[in-house]
């Protein structure tokens, strides 16, 4: 019997020396980036990603529908268990399929870019100005202080000179 599992451990570090040569076998990890990265450049310059636009469609509203979904369930429910992140899962997925079988389209999007980082912006300068107690006029602080940074970022960029590649 200790004949039979010397044997077989002798067969399993000979096939372990027989494979090691094709595991120890490496290219530098930035070539393997850069060509990753310029694939992914040709991808994009070729517009060959517009046979996929259907699928980036469903899969960026299911992600966003199911994070939108899960948040509420954490509100509605008062516990977020198996069955209720079940749930807030099917119910985005469904609302992904049914916008992307509408025929919308996340480039539908891009003009309210803008006016979601507005929000946003305007939600962390209301968020860090959360000490004064007038509710008004932490609004109204908000507010412009919003505008100034806007006005401030509008202005940097405005100011940018852009020097187009070329190729």
């Amino acid at each position: 019997m200790g004949l039979k599992i010397i044997a077989n451990k002798l067969i399993v570090y000979g096939i372990f020396l027989m494979l090691l040569p094709t595991l120890s076998y490496a290219d530098a990890l930035t070539d393997n980036i850069s060509e990753a990265l310029l694939k992914i450049n040709n991808f994009l310059d070729s517009n060959q990603y517009e046979a996929y636009a259907n699928l980036i469609d469903f899969v960026f509203f299911s992600l966003l529908f199911v994070s939108v979904y899960l948040i509420g369930a954490r509100y509605g429910f008062r516990e977020l268990g198996k069955p209720e992140k079940t749930i807030a899962v099917l119910l985005g997925f469904l609302t992904a399929f049914l916008l992307v079988s509408g025929g919308f389209s996340i480039i539908e999007l891009i003009p309210y870019v803008s006016w979601i980082v507005y929000f946003l912006i305007f939600l962390v300068v209301w968020l860090v100005l959360k000490g004064i107690h007038s509710k008004f006029g932490r609004f109204l602080l908000a507010l412009i202080i919003t505008l100034i940074i806007i006005a401030l970022i509008g202005g940097y960029f405005e100011n940018l000179d852009v020097v187009p590649l070329e190729g």
